[in-house]
């Protein structure tokens, strides 16, 4: 059976589906097909560049630490008020249950400070947002942060809960150190991509599998 010619039918088509078939079956093609019927712009996630290779053309992005031609991008931009940077900091630091439940919480608390402080700083980049994520001395960390929930973490007596609390955070947000550093709020918007309706190319995603 080849997939290719079978198609999906368009009821099911907003819902979650795997496509699954033997080498050759036409799982690609089918891919292609639904992608040109149902829609202006689509993001696809590339395992070792298989669509981005064949498929990318002048009006799609590339999004990619790999790819040469890839936008410039940062959380930074996703930060248009201060609900945003709870969003982001939640989608970094990852919610957790048992003991580690509060640990975490405390974390996306810390994350979500430093996001918005950072942001407000004007032309913000990744440089100063992973300074003050990794590197930064504990007193400038607590005057970025003299105005917010996070400020009761730096109080007398909480030295040993901040600490595990920098831990936590630096181990999760470790992997922006490979985006590009000088790139900021002005940079390329995922959620700014999604909602203008003037945009109709693909975003490419690729990365390698090993």
């Amino acid at each position: 059976m080849n997939l290719s010619n079978s198609g999906i039918p368009a009821v099911a088509r907003p819902k979650s589906t795997a496509i699954i078939g033997e080498p050759g079956t036409g799982k690609t093609e089918l891919n292609r097909q639904i992608r040109t019927e149902d829609s202006d712009k689509d993001i696809l996630i590339d395992c070792d560049s298989e669509f981005t290779e064949t498929d990318y053309k002048k009006t799609d992005l590339i999004l990619s630490e790999n790819a040469l031609m890839s936008e410039s991008y940062s959380c930074l931009a996703e930060i248009w008020r201060q609900q945003d940077a709870g969003l982001v900091s939640r989608s970094m630091i990852p919610s957790a249950e048992g003991e580690a439940k509060s640990w975490h919480q405390m974390t996306q608390q810390l994350t979500s400070d430093i996001l918005w402080q950072v942001r407000l700083m004007g032309q913000s980049t990744n440089q100063e947002l992973m300074y003050f994520i990794c590197m930064a001395p504990i007193s400038e960390l607590k005057q970025l942060l003299k105005s917010t929930e996070s400020s009761r973490f730096f109080e007398s007596g909480s030295e040993k809960m901040l600490s595990n609390i920098l831990a936590i955070m630096a181990s999760y947000c470790s992997p922006m150190k490979y985006l590009k550093p000088t790139a900021g709020i002005n940079d390329f918007s995922l959620r700014e991509w999604i909602l203008d309706d003037e945009e109709k190319g693909n975003l490419f995603l690729p990365y390698v599998s090993n």
